[in-house]
């Protein structure tokens, strides 16, 4: 797999260059110095008869690298100045993950937002001489260009297991809340904590113990605290309902 490329030996005596580029996943070293993909902007390409020269802003500072192949220069503009803004948005992905709650809605408008001015996926996917150093990332890329696109299919799976996983570790509590255990469907209201949860039930069908227990999923979660939850009930009995409930289980 090669990700070095070092300047050519008519390249040295026509243009001075002296240079060794080894490029990975986390970016791309020139001459010993390492750079993020974070660390670049404003590339340029001024394409010459036999070579290009690279031109860049890395660290606040003006870098040109005369000399390089047409091809290995065109795809590393392409790649500084693209790569960056996906590797921002895989970095948010990575961290929702990593706090062990459900992937919400407005998790993934936060990603989209990092990635929305991404300029040529299509060319990032067509890279050639870079496709092999860059495969990893360009896999993160590809996932996270589908949340770009609308395509959701991969967190759907990921909170699909999230909620098999909760609803293991959480299972006494569920089976124990009311007099008889919840069923799957209203577990899984409990632990689905969306930007807005629209649940659709018939009348004794379990709504008000659903409450209880999405309560008490919140607060043993650490979702939130007793005092930071409201309910709002438009039926007297309910709302008895909910102070017996709540006042038993959930004291202050």
């Amino acid at each position: 797999m090669k990700s070095n490329w070092k300047s050519g030996f008519f390249a040295g005596i026509f243009k001075g260059a002296k240079w060794e580029i080894h490029v990975s996943r986390h970016g791309v070293n020139i001459n010993n110095e390492n750079f993020n993909w974070n660390d670049f902007s404003n590339p340029v390409v001024t394409k010459g008869f036999f070579w290009s020269a690279l031109s860049f802003n890395g660290r606040s500072q003006k870098r040109i690298i005369h000399g390089v192949p047409h091809q290995l220069a065109l795809e590393l503009d392409i790649a500084i100045s693209n790569i960056s803004m996906f590797t921002e948005a895989k970095k948010l992905l990575d961290s929702y993950k990593t706090r062990d709650i459900y992937f919400r809605h407005k998790n993934i408008r936060a990603i989209v937002v990092k990635a929305a001015n991404i300029t040529n996926i299509k060319s990032l996917s067509n890279l050639s001489l870079l496709n092999t150093c860059l495969s990893s990332i360009l896999t993160d890329i590809n996932s996270i260009n589908k949340l770009v696109q609308g395509d959701y299919s991969e967190i759907e799976l990921w909170n699909k297991r999230f909620i098999n996983l909760e609803k293991e570790k959480f299972s006494g509590f569920f089976n124990s809340v009311e007099k008889t255990p919840l069923t799957d469907e209203q577990i899984e209201s409990a632990i689905i904590m969306e930007d807005r949860n629209l649940v659709i039930a018939a009348a004794g069908s379990g709504k008000t113990s659903t409450l209880v227990a999405k309560v008490g999923y919140l607060i043993k979660k650490g979702y939130a605290q007793s005092d930071e939850i409201l309910i709002l009930s438009f039926n007297n009995k309910v709302k008895e309902e909910m102070i017996s409930h709540y006042s038993k289980k959930y004291p202050k």
